[in-house]
């Protein structure tokens, strides 16, 4: 197994191929088998995140993912997003929204934020991507409350972003807060008349 490149391919027969290299990751196993690179391949790339409602995430690289709803093992819908979905949350009315960030080839090419709204049908809604100035921005985490949604993320990894949207995608606020440390959200919880976030300092 070399640890290289990879045509991405989630077929059997890709990976039957003799020699199979899996980008950045090991199979923990000595001699794996096809079904064992299989069951790997789609329990790192396939994932469960809204088992109640069937919906699970299948990530296709280098710059796509593509969200699947699944139902009684058939699938009922699938959308391609023209980027790297990080997470998504299903509002009340059962429409989606996504958030990731796209992949580059070059570190002078910039990594945006995007956003994507869906339907209950996987139609895509609207679309947006945040172009608030920064080469690199990031979306940690969103959290929906009535008709609007606050999303937290942030710029160049050293400030704070701070939003809220309506549900047409339309933004109604936007605060920048610059900070000294190397910024990670990792939490983000409402909290009173505002919110609890959890942060951590890459620089330490």
């Amino acid at each position: 197994i070399k640890l290289q490149t990879f045509s991405y391919d989630k077929t059997v027969t890709a990976m039957l191929n003799g020699t199979i290299s899996i980008k950045g990751y090991e199979l923990l196993t000595n001699a794996p088998t096809s079904e064992d690179i299989y069951n790997y391949w789609n329990d790192y790339y396939t994932k469960p995140l809204d088992d109640k409602n069937g919906i699970y995430c299948h990530f296709v690289y280098p710059n796509d993912s593509e969200l699947q709803f699944y139902k009684d093992g058939h699938t009922i819908w699938s959308t391609r997003l023209g980027y790297g979905m990080f997470d998504f949350t299903v509002m009340e009315n059962g429409y989606i929204l996504t958030y990731g960030q796209n992949d580059t080839t070059s570190t002078k090419d910039p990594r945006l934020a995007h956003m994507t709204m869906l339907d209950p049908n996987g139609n895509i809604v609207w679309e947006k991507t945040l172009m608030n100035g920064f080469h690199n921005e990031d979306i940690s985490k969103i959290i929906c409350e009535g008709d609007t949604f606050a999303v937290f993320g942030r710029g160049d990894y050293h400030t704070f972003l701070f939003s809220r949207y309506d549900m047409d995608g339309n933004r109604l606020v936007y605060q920048a807060t610059p900070v000294k440390e190397t910024l990670a959200i990792w939490n983000v919880v409402p909290f009173s008349e505002g919110y609890l976030v959890q942060f951590n300092n890459y620089d330490k």
